[in-house]
């Protein structure tokens, strides 16, 4: 589906979300005037009793009970809505020119959309990883009027960057949809079973984060203690190699790339850790006692299996073992 076409979907999704909002407005309007109505009857049905008669009146306002149905009507329509625009994004097309692209001194190529900008659909792809437009995925940036391809020096690369944004958002759109990544899935469900599981939490999806972020984050003060935070990144570069959620940007330092920014969405999703209260995640103590061997050997069998390799050594505290 062209990005144009998703942007009318997306502007209707908007324009269904105020009207919901005010259909809101009114439920929250006639409920509070609803629960005065139950209690004044409430009142006059113990009056009635004292009368030795049956009160008859109604507990709840007609117009509740139609409003209430509006609010579910909408909601059912938001969700097909989106539905649709995430089906469309599996398979994304750009209105962009065809010639070749052009890259300029600064290894920087500018591809701008044809037609109106498409400021909906890309906030609509920005927020369902949780970020804000432009969206950046590893070091392609998608605007509402066009896309920027940094660090390339010829039109080839730019080509192959494009190629790597569509995907991202076909793969983005898959896991909105609840369709299983197999590599997103695999690294999620080794992170939550890891011994790093804490140090992945106590990163909360940042975009960019540091030993020194992570060592605060959960009270590290202690030398032993920080090479855990240390080895969770070593390790898990050396274990999983292309699947390596992060891109180190310098030493101690590392911003969470797109795929990384899938597997915590998906970790978030499936064990039900929500990103707006990651913070109050209760902070274990980082050094746990030692693995024993047998179960060590079965984690690494397990990871090699997904990995296709026997050979998958890890690093324990800077120490490679078999």
């Amino acid at each position: 589906m062209k990005l144009i076409e998703i942007e009318h979907k997306c502007k209707e999704i908007e324009s269904t979300k105020r009207q919901l909002e005010e259909k809101l407005t009114e439920l929250r309007k006639l409920e509070s005037k609803a629960k005065e109505k139950t209690k004044e009857a409430q009142l006059l049905e113990e009056i009635a009793k004292l009368r030795g008669e049956d009160y008859e009146g109604e507990f709840e306002l007609e117009e509740l009970t139609q409003i209430r149905k509006g609010v579910k009507s909408y909601q059912d329509k938001i969700e097909n809505l989106e539905q649709e625009a995430y089906e469309g994004l599996k398979d994304v097309a750009f209105d962009i020119p065809l010639e070749v692209p052009k890259v300029d001194s600064q290894g920087r190529s500018i591809i701008k959309f044809g037609g109106e900008p498409c400021s909906c659909a890309v906030g609509f792809v920005a927020s369902t990883l949780g970020s804000d437009a432009p969206l950046e995925l590893d070091k392609t940036e998608l605007h509402s009027d066009k896309i920027v391809i940094n660090n390339v020096v010829e039109p080839a690369q730019v080509i192959e960057r494009l190629k790597i944004l569509r995907s991202n958002i076909s793969r983005l759109a898959r896991i909105a949809l609840q369709e299983k990544d197999l590599g997103v899935e695999e690294v999620a469900d080794y992170l939550h079973g890891s011994d790093y599981r804490e140090v992945w939490e106590a990163i909360k999806g940042r975009k960019r984060v540091s030993y020194s972020d992570l060592f605060s984050e959960l009270g590290l003060t202690m030398s032993k203690e920080k090479r855990k935070v240390r080895n969770f990144f070593t390790n898990l570069e050396h274990l999983l190699k292309d699947k390596f959620p992060f891109i180190r940007v310098s030493p101690g330092v590392y911003e969470l790339g797109f795929f990384g920014s899938l597997v915590w969405k998906r970790y978030c999703d499936k064990y039900h850790l929500e990103k707006e209260t990651a913070k109050e995640l209760r902070h274990e103590a980082v050094v746990k006692a030692p693995v024993k061997k047998e179960e060590k050997a079965s984690k690494m069998s397990s990871l090699n299996k997904y990995l296709g390799s026997d050979e998958v050594k890890e690093v324990i505290y800077g120490k490679e073992v078999s």
